[in-house]
């Protein structure tokens, strides 16, 4: 009877040990599994983190790019108003011949193209007068 309970004994220590060695094997393989699909998971948190980063780079980039340009073209139309109110200023004390010799030189080129120039109430005697000499 020994030998009976013995050898059940071994053989339910047997079937014990395999039963947990197949646990064991499925355990092993459910914690790969998850490590894979926390590593897969990490990966695209990683690159959508990546992605949003540069999104708000461009953004930024973007942003900083518009107000330089937007400072410059204020400084340029600053810059172009100020070289306008200097022309003008020195046009209106022009006397007359002067301004004729200065609209003959800056009307010359013109005169070779076809078609007809535009020009305001008092500027047109001017230019009538300047393209008849």
């Amino acid at each position: 009877m020994n030998n009976i309970l013995k050898t059940l004994e071994e053989k339910a220590n047997q079937t014990i040990g395999l039963i947990l060695e197949e646990e064991e094997k499925g355990l092993l393989s459910l914690k790969e599994d998850f490590k894979e699909k926390s590593t897969k998971k990490e990966a695209k948190e990683k690159d959508a983190l990546e992605k949003s980063l540069q999104k708000e780079l461009f953004a930024l980039t973007q942003q900083l790019s518009f107000k330089y340009n937007l400072g410059i073209g204020a400084k340029k139309a600053e810059g172009l108003k100020e070289a306008y109110q200097k022309a003008q200023e020195k046009l209106i004390i022009l006397p007359e011949e002067e301004m004729e010799n200065l609209l003959k030189r800056l009307i010359q080129p013109l005169l070779g193209k076809e078609g007809s120039i535009i020009a305001g109430k008092k500027t047109a005697p001017l230019l009538k007068k300047v393209i008849k000499s």
